[in-house]
């Protein structure tokens, strides 16, 4: 019986700054992680996205690991996980939050527990590296769904 593999996550990177989102999909590409990149400038162009994807995955959202600036206009990365937690269809999401070097701890409290990790922006190439727990390498990476 021939196994089918699990089909990669999408990784949505939300942030409002055009030149973050250009520094995080370098980083991606930097580390060879072979995942489909995704990017909205907010929350609620976010959920828009997965709303799309879900719609055209029979009502299903597929597997999707998300890279969330915490500040960000229209809808910030706190609004955009209450949002997330209201509503059973994002479930499966795995978020890792990203900000300031050091999100305050109130920011925290309010992220989790749909966070799965925060990482610095400083540094988008060892942030996106912590965050997913690599380092550059020779083989490609691959996203998975926790």
């Amino acid at each position: 019986m021939k196994e089918t593999s699990a089909p990669l996550p999408i990784v949505l990177l939300v942030d409002d700054d055009q030149i973050s989102r250009i520094a995080l999909s370098r980083a991606v590409k930097m580390l060879d992680i072979e995942n489909q990149i995704a990017t909205a400038r907010d929350g609620l162009e976010a959920l828009d996205y997965l709303a799309a994807q879900a719609a055209g995955n029979a009502g299903t959202l597929p597997p999707v690991v998300v890279l969330l600036d915490v500040n960000m206009p229209r809808m910030n990365g706190v609004e955009f996980c209450n949002a997330v937690t209201a509503n059973t269809m994002f479930d499966g999401l795995v978020i890792y939050a990203f900000g300031a070097r050091e999100l305050a701890a109130n920011v925290k409290r309010a992220l989790d527990p749909r966070v799965a990790g925060y990482v610095g922006k400083d540094k988008p190439l060892d942030a996106l590296a912590t965050a997913v727990g690599h380092a550059p390498r020779a083989t490609p990476y691959r996203l998975m769904q926790m």
